[in-house]
């Protein structure tokens, strides 16, 4: 995923049991506009872009620059230059890859933050890292005893989310990863689920806990999607308390409706 130039936002790695943490990639933008820019003419190998626009990119920053055919590559801006009206001249990195004048350019933001980022739990303790800058883990919240994440998908093509999955599978990383635009355009949503712990154990438990992610209202528990389920036994002198929280979080809010 640092490296794949693919229309992905996220990626999930399924750890392969309900009772472990999954991991998750995504990417994003921090650039001030999201809006491609056109070439106006080709782009040899080792030359600049020249695109249409008056704004949008800076010294700097990380850009994709795509073509019709399948052809991409990502570099930093070195310079930008007005070459005529509503043209800009972007110097950047040399790469090796010529580009038609049917492509486009698109902005990632600066590259120093942190565009491509993978989120992880190690030891009980949620880390991001920046994997497209090759950071070190950065640790963000501890005290986690899981976190499972779920791709919301169209599984029948009308346009709506219909259903759950993890990441196994056809929804596996690897054949994620190579899926064609149509399958990707069938990730609707995000699911997250998490379970949280007391910092210490509380003597007056003694009960094992059992949870549940991703439950539903149907009475045959079997047929709701990509629900789990476990139980965290009962430590020596009592048990630790927990919290479940889960959210949903929708890849662009227009792909909720359905399409007309």
């Amino acid at each position: 995923m640092a490296t794949a130039l693919r229309p992905l936002a996220l990626l999930i790695t399924d750890s392969g049991r309900a009772d472990r943490p999954d991991a998750l990639v995504v990417r994003q933008s921090y650039a001030a506009t999201a809006v491609p820019a056109r070439f106006v003419s080709a782009a040899s190998a080792g030359s600049d872009f020249q695109v249409e626009a008056v704004d949008g990119f800076s010294v700097g920053d990380r850009v994709i620059a795509t073509s019709r055919d399948g052809r991409c590559v990502t570099t930093d801006v070195t310079d930008i230059a007005a070459a005529g009206p509503g043209v800009i001249d972007v110097t950047h990195a040399p790469v090796d890859v010529d580009l038609p004048a049917t492509s486009v350019l698109l902005s990632l933001g600066p590259a120093g933050r942190a565009s491509t980022s993978r989120y992880d739990v190690v030891s009980g303790t949620l880390r991001s890292t920046d994997i497209g800058n090759g950071d070190a883990p950065n640790p963000l919240v501890s005290n986690l005893v899981n976190v499972k994440f779920q791709y919301g998908i169209d599984s029948d093509g009308d346009g709506a989310l219909d259903t759950w999955v993890s990441a196994t599978g056809a929804w596996s990383p690897a054949n994620v990863l190579v899926a064609p635009r149509a399958t990707l355009d069938r990730i609707k949503a995000l699911r997250i689920g998490v379970i949280a712990r007391a910092e210490r154990i509380d003597p007056t438990r003694i009960r094992d806990f059992h949870w549940v992610l991703f439950d539903c209202e149907l009475a045959n528990k079997s047929a709701c999607p990509g629900r789990l389920e476990g139980t965290i036994p009962a430590t020596v002198g009592g048990a630790y308390r927990y919290r479940i929280m889960e959210t949903v979080v929708p890849l662009r809010n227009a792909l909720w409706n359905r399409a007309s």
